[in-house]
């Protein structure tokens, strides 16, 4: 089933939201990014959150390895009597170590979820995270790969909030299926605004 767009979303961004499918009216999250989108369960969501954490972790281990790799051989580079051999060529022999370092420790560690990467940027310097999720590739850097894991967490926690509350208005109060999605839609306005509200009140509070 196709599912249309959703109006003043902000492209360039993953946008989610907690969503119920048309289908079977299980909870899940529904995602957007530019002119594609979808809906994932919340099973599939967490273990997405989860992958992320963990691609975080190797991203930020394997570039503390080049970037240590690359200071050790300059150092080196540097101490050397005469001409020595050149910077650039100490950082290139240092990134070929890393290089093989790297693809080593991946044959001892857990596999990633399948649609993400962990690399070095070799122009940035920095470690990147590649992700093939919502139709179209994505690169993050970890504190960017690192705030969509909680917002997928925080997005399925919402979804499955909305579902107690749907099976609450329909099996508790005797609500009609039909009548409980508009009230779920103010109920989602209500939590939107309530956390806006403490994100001002924590920003008020930062010394």
């Amino acid at each position: 089933m196709t599912i249309p767009l959703l109006p003043n979303v902000e492209p360039d961004v993953v946008f989610t939201n907690a969503w119920f499918t048309a289908d079977t009216h299980q909870p899940g999250v529904y995602w957007q990014l530019n002119e594609k989108n979808g809906v994932i369960s919340l099973t599939e969501t967490r273990a997405k959150a989860q992958a992320l954490f963990q691609a975080v972790g190797y991203a930020e281990g394997e570039a503390a390895i080049v970037k240590g790799m690359i200071y050790l051989h300059k150092a080196a580079d540097r101490k050397q009597k005469g001409f020595g051999s050149p910077a650039q060529l100490a950082e290139k022999q240092a990134l070929l170590i890393a290089a093989q370092l790297r693809e080593f420790l991946k044959t001892g560690r857990s596999p990633l979820l399948e649609g993400v990467e962990v690399i070095f940027g070799l122009k940035t310097r920095k470690a990147l995270i590649n992700i093939a999720w919502y139709g179209e590739p994505c690169q993050w850097e970890t504190a960017q790969a690192l705030e969509h894991a909680i917002i997928l967490i925080e997005t399925a926690e919402a979804a499955e909030s909305d579902a107690y509350f749907r099976w609450f208005l329909m099996e508790g109060i005797g609500v009609a299926a039909e009548e409980t999605y508009p009230l779920i839609a103010e109920f989602q306005t209500f939590r939107n605004r309530r956390r806006l509200e403490e994100l001002f009140q924590e920003g008020d509070r930062t010394p």
